[in-house]
């Protein structure tokens, strides 16, 4: 089979599965309303949660870096290292959280896909909530770690699953949201992180 007749059955699949997505058009600055599809809406859906993506002093502090430091860092940390602002913003990430540093990502999605496989490895469990972002499920695969899941929101679960790995592994990591982003669970997070801690968990 053909790779375009392949992408016409799936993608035929998909329409008649009623999943079919088509990118919205959005227009204006990101603000909590915008023009989609020609009119305006509130927009529930996007991750400018403090509205400050439009701010004046947050507009002018983005044009001014661009002015001084340019448009892109030049190459990955890695390899060319940090820009002395982001050296500047760690230190006072750290300062600001008590703690002795701190590192940054350009997203939480490349967060989460950093430090799970970071903390955990083969011979490690990772627990996670059934809801639980894909970027944690990504990390969690990336890490190579095993993965127990409980049901979303299952605090019994979550403790049951906690009791049969506590003393099995080297490491035992609860990797959770603190708002499930597809449905806006609050997660009970001094629960969650009491259990974990109360069977040796982190």
């Amino acid at each position: 089979m053909n790779l375009h007749r392949r992408a016409a059955e799936t993608l035929g699949r998909i329409r008649e599965g009623g999943t079919y997505r088509r990118m919205r058009v959005l227009g204006g600055a990101q603000a909590t309303r915008m023009h989609v599809d020609g009119r305006e809406v509130l927009l529930f859906s996007g991750s400018n949660s403090l509205d400050l993506a439009h701010h004046p002093e947050v507009v002018e502090a983005a044009a001014r870096a661009a002015r001084d430091h340019g448009c892109a860092a030049g190459g990955s940390r890695l390899i060319t290292g940090n820009l002395d602002l982001h050296e500047e913003l760690e230190q006072d990430l750290a300062k600001f959280m008590g703690a002795e540093a701190c590192l940054t990502f350009s997203s939480g999605y490349m967060a989460n896909v950093g430090v799970i496989p970071a903390l955990a490895g083969r011979g490690d469990v990772v627990i996670s909530d059934a809801l639980t972002h894909a970027s944690i499920i990504d990390g969690c695969r990336l890490s190579r770690a095993d993965v127990r899941v409980f049901p979303h929101g299952d605090m019994d679960a979550l403790e049951s699953t906690l009791r049969e790995v506590a003393s099995t592994r080297r490491l035992v990591l609860l990797a959770i949201d603190g708002i499930y982003s597809m449905d806006g669970d609050v997660a009970p997070l001094e629960t969650m992180v009491a259990l974990a801690k109360s069977w040796g968990a982190e």
